[in-house]
């Protein structure tokens, strides 16, 4: 991702990860390239990505139900993972980011 061009990424930031595999939570720099349709996931904002997830319209992106603290679920085939903003207002950001990257290829 290196040579990519800076118009296709729609957001990118600091979020706080939760893999379907990991029990912890994980600091991680995410950025969300419209146009591939994926959200890269770094340990430093180097873009040196090490876990990605597929933005595509078979997905569901909703507010993480038990508790209130900026937390969106990602569920993807047999995988749930969960991401995690600092605040309100990111949280609006992202969340809305990632619907727009999964569901704006569905319809005509």
């Amino acid at each position: 991702m290196s040579n990519e061009d800076p118009a296709i990424i729609l957001k990118q930031g600091w979020l706080k990860v939760k893999l379907n595999s990991q029990a912890k939570w994980h600091r991680r720099y995410c950025i969300i390239d419209w146009d591939k349709a994926i959200l890269f996931i770094a340990c430093k904002a180097d873009r040196n990505y090490r876990d990605y997830i597929k933005l595509l319209p078979n997905i569901s992106i909703n507010e993480y139900e038990p508790s209130h603290d900026n937390i969106i679920e990602i569920k993807a085939a047999n995988e749930t993972h969960l991401v995690q903003t600092e605040s309100k207002k990111e949280y609006d950001c992202w969340f809305l980011a990632l619907k727009q990257t999964a569901y704006s290829r569905v319809g005509g």
